[in-house]
């Protein structure tokens, strides 16, 4: 969404260094070219089918957060990249790292950070810490590695369980 609008179809690149996208369109010659968009025009996107919102965190993080779950409970990943000096001699290249994640877990609008299984069970209630736990290990769930659709999946479950 650009300014409220929904735009389908356009072709979007997420550059996770610099927290930014951009986008590819033909021209009036019927050539490709790039524009990169404002922060404050976009306020979600989607790319292959993984939704994307403009949030900040309680330490300041400000960026697209990739968002999983809905209602009250979501997980929030915050990707980035680092830019690194080549290492070998004579050589004065940069590289960009491996993407990395930091998650959260937004409960209502409040947001936590967490690193793995314990972390994320610490949150909740003990009645939903014991139900949790019993899914994690049943499912054999590790936060760190869990593909997208098996995290909605735990967030399905802790949402049926009810409050």
């Amino acid at each position: 969404m650009i300014r409220g609008r929904l735009f389908e179809g356009v072709l979007l690149n997420y550059d996770i260094y610099n927290q930014g996208l951009v986008m590819k369109y033909k021209n009036l010659n019927d050539l490709y070219d790039f524009m990169i968009l404002s922060d404050a025009w976009i306020d979600e996107f989607k790319i292959h089918d993984k939704k994307f919102e403009m949030k900040e965190t309680g330490e300041g993080q400000k960026g697209y957060f990739q968002v999983i779950g809905q209602d009250g409970l979501k997980v929030l990943y915050y990707w980035q990249k680092k830019l690194i000096l080549s290492r070998q001699p004579g050589n004065t290249d940069y590289y960009l790292s491996e993407a990395t994640r930091t998650m959260y877990l937004q409960i209502d609008e409040e947001l936590f950070r967490f690193r793995n299984n314990r972390n994320f069970v610490n949150f909740f209630n003990p009645e939903k810490k014991e139900l949790i736990n019993k899914y994690l290990k049943k499912n054999r769930i590790n936060v760190k590695k869990v593909p997208d659709e098996l995290m909605l999946n735990l967030l399905t479950h802790i949402n049926q369980a009810g409050n």
